[in-house]
Parts: structure tokens; C-alpha cells; sequence
């Protein structure tokens, strides 16, 4: 009884030696692949930094679900191109967006107040002539929603239109500058530079 009893503890602790290397290591079975205990993000309370909550003013307005998804999106954005790539965006509820930022020694910005700041400041979109000059911003845009692209199904594009100021300007650009790349930017960023194929004129395109 007593081997027996020796037997069954030695097993276990083979058992939970195995367990906590491959907790440590990780490990594939199938189609389950368990990461490393290293690979799991630690929470705010364990590695410091900062969060923010957003809530819209109005839920009524036309399409705004695709508004927030778009909030969301343009967050990702700029948060990754200052190096905060571990950073979390979530919607809570219908009409909230969360934001947690990790602040480290890699950190550009560490201090917690200009975090907030940073990403507390409304993007700035602009459409960009080939000389740099800015044509329209996004104060001229009445509606953007998503599509698909005409010319391949499989893929997306962003329908827009724009007000009779923006549609004028947008127009005597797009002739302008016919055969030539009109670059849309984000916070002086460049998300998207499409040829101009034909004049847009009537403030409506893709």
C-alpha cells in the first residue's frame, strides 16, 4: 500500500511538472495551439497605464453603427503609429468605445495626461494634391459609408459625398490632376493614394 502510495505521488508530480512546462512554453495539439504564459497581455493594475471610456452624444444619427466601427478604426490607426501596439479598443454597450493603453520604458509618450490628450484630439482628414496641397477636409464631407468595390467583389471601398464647397473644390481637382494620385490622410498620415481615373464632379465618388 505504501509503494503504491510513493508511485502515485511521484506521478503526480511528473504530472504537474509536464502541466507548467507547457503553460510556460506553450504547446500545439491539432487544431488547439496554447501560448505561452509570456503571450498573455497583462491587465492596466499589473503593467501601468491608462484608459479611456468615449460615449456618443447621439445614437440617432444616420448610420451609426458604421460611425463608430469607423471611430474605432481610425483610434487603431493612430495608436499604432505612435507604437502603442498593445493597446485595446472595445465597444461597450451600443454607444461606447473603451480604450486602455499600456505606458512602458518603450512607450514614446509616458506620461498618462498627454496619452489621453493625444488620443482625446479629433482626427484630422485632408485630401492631398501631388504638390501637398490640401484640396478638402473632413469638415466637407456630409456622408462616407462602405461599399464594395465595383471592380472586384471580394474587396471594399469607402462611398462618399460631399458638400457644394468640397464637391467644386473636389471637382476642378479631380480634373486637374486626371492620370495622377490624390492622397486622403489621416493626422498627416497617408492612408490611401487612388489615381484619379476621371473628373468626380456632383461631390459623389468611391
Amino acid at each position: 500500500m505504501r509503494k503504491r502510495s510513493v508511485i502515485g505521488i511521484i506521478v503526480t508530480f511528473v504530472l504537474i511538472a509536464l502541466l507548467c512546462i507547457f503553460l510556460v512554453n506553450g504547446f500545439s495539439a491539432g487544431i488547439y495551439d496554447i501560448k505561452p504564459l509570456s503571450g498573455i497581455q497583462q491587465g492596466l493594475d499589473l503593467t501601468g497605464g491608462v484608459y479611456v471610456v468615449y460615449q456618443a452624444d447621439d445614437t440617432s444619427i444616420e448610420n451609426f453603427d458604421q460611425k463608430m466601427d469607423g471611430a474605432m478604426l481610425v483610434l487603431r490607426q493612430r495608436l499604432d503609429a505612435k507604437g502603442y501596439t498593445e493597446a485595446t479598443i472595445t465597444k461597450q454597450g451600443s454607444d461606447k468605445i473603451r480604450v486602455e493603453i499600456p505606458i512602458n520604458e518603450s512607450s514614446e509618450v509616458k506620461d498618462p495626461d498627454e496619452v489621453s490628450k493625444f488620443i482625446g484630439t479629433p482626427a484630422k482628414l485632408a485630401f492631398v494634391d501631388p504638390d501637398g496641397n490640401t484640396i478638402l477636409q473632413g469638415e466637407q464631407i456630409e456622408r462616407a459609408q462602405v461599399t464594395q468595390d465595383s471592380s472586384n467583389p471580394n474587396a471594399y471601398a469607402v462611398a462618399f459625398k460631399l458638400n457644394d464647397e468640397g464637391a467644386q473644390a473636389f471637382g476642378e481637382a479631380t480634373k486637374k490632376y486626371v492620370g495622377k494620385e490624390i492622397s486622403i490622410t489621416i493626422d498627416g498620415e497617408t492612408i490611401s493614394a487612388p489615381t484619379v481615373q476621371s473628373v468626380i464632379a456632383g461631390g459623389e465618388g468611391v
